[in-house]
Formats: structure tokens, C-alpha cells, sequence
């Protein structure tokens, strides 16, 4: 028995080792395809926005799907803001909802069209707006756009997608906008789950 189990021990630590020394690299189709076979990922972030050398930070939980990113703020000030490719939902602490049609919002345009793109796994319609370039190791990789579009660029210097994984599986760790008025945005995500679909509650939010 010892034997038996020591022989299945040994070839399941080969057989992962093989597979960790063999994965390659995340590519930018990799990781198109990684994020767009997941339809719903839940978390916690936190924002970081840097204006002037202030750093101004808010955290709470999110909500990504092809619908749409739904940010849950808990502190400093409870609300939600839900970002969809034609509107920008936002509700206050009070129940209060405020839907902001964003059709000729650069920057939330500009942010849809990143998460739209990476969703549906449609490389050609993330490099049809951006200019796209990627770094990555066996554990990690960086994926950076420039807009290409002349009205977002007019607002928006870069977008920085980071996160880990390889060719095989990636997961999304970061989102940063660098605006040419001199403002970062940065969000963080972390504790991701996966889900098929969106509760009815998760519906609401869009």
C-alpha cells in the first residue's frame, strides 16, 4: 500500500512540475481568452487616486462582468457606481440612484471598452482602440494601452492592466489610468471568485 501510494505521490508531483516547466508565458490572446471564459468575477478593491501628491484611497467590493464593472464602496463613503458601455449608474448611501448617460465620456468609454474587450475575449476590438503591448514572466505579466482614439487620448495618457498567471490561466490584479490632467487612478483587486451568471441583486446595480 505504502508503495502504491508513494508511486501516485511521486507521479502527480511530476506531472505538476512538467506542467509549471512547460507553461509559457501569458500572451495578450491568453489572457483575452483566460478572462473571457469566466462570465462573472467578484471581489474586494481598493482605489488609489493621486492628485496634486495626495493619495486618496477608498475600498469595498466590485463586481465584473460583460454587463459592465460595478464598484461597492464601503469607506471612506458608502455608495456604488456601476459602469456599463452607455451609462454610469450611481448610488448613494441613501438609496438614491443617478444614471449619467456616458456616450461621450472619454474616460468611462475608454474604461468600458478595455473591460468589453478583455470579456469577450475579442483581441481585434481591444486593438482597434489601443495600442497594445505586454511583459510578462512565468508568473505575472503587465499588458499596457495607449488610445488610439484622438478623444480619449486627449484625456487619458495610458491604461496598465496588470496581473498573474501564464498561457494556461491569468487572473486580473490591477487596473491603472493615468490622465493627462496629471490624476492616477489605480484600483487593486483581490479575493477574486468566479461565477457563471449575476444574481438578481448584481443585476440591479447596472
Amino acid at each position: 500500500m505504502n508503495k502504491i501510494f508513494r508511486m501516485t505521490f511521486l507521479t502527480t508531483a511530476l506531472s505538476l512540475l512538467c506542467s509549471a516547466a512547460f507553461a509559457k508565458p501569458a500572451s495578450i490572446d491568453s489572457v483575452c481568452a483566460s478572462l473571457a471564459s469566466r462570465n462573472v468575477t467578484t471581489g474586494n478593491f481598493q482605489q488609489e487616486k493621486i492628485v496634486s501628491q495626495r493619495n486618496l484611497k477608498s475600498t469595498g467590493t466590485f463586481v465584473l462582468s460583460k454587463t459592465g464593472i460595478a464598484f461597492i464602496t464601503e469607506k471612506p463613503i458608502k455608495s456604488t457606481q456601476s459602469i456599463s458601455p452607455s451609462s454610469v449608474v450611481t448610488i448613494t448611501a441613501d438609496g438614491s440612484r443617478t444614471v449619467l448617460d456616458t456616450s461621450d465620456n472619454t474616460i468611462f468609454q475608454g474604461i468600458t471598452q478595455v473591460v468589453s474587450s478583455l470579456f469577450e475575449g475579442d483581441k481585434s476590438k481591444l486593438e482597434k482602440n489601443f495600442s497594445t503591448s505586454i511583459s510578462a514572466s512565468e508568473k505575472e505579466w503587465t499588458i499596457k494601452l495607449l488610445p488610439k482614439d484622438q478623444n480619449i487620448a486627449a484625456m487619458v495618457k495610458d491604461i496598465t492592466l496588470g496581473g498573474t498567471g501564464n498561457s494556461e490561466s491569468s487572473e486580473l490584479k490591477s487596473m491603472t489610468l493615468v490622465l493627462n490632467n496629471g490624476i492616477t487612478v489605480r484600483y487593486t483587486f483581490s479575493e477574486l471568485k468566479y461565477k457563471s451568471a449575476l444574481s438578481e441583486s448584481e443585476k440591479a446595480l447596472f
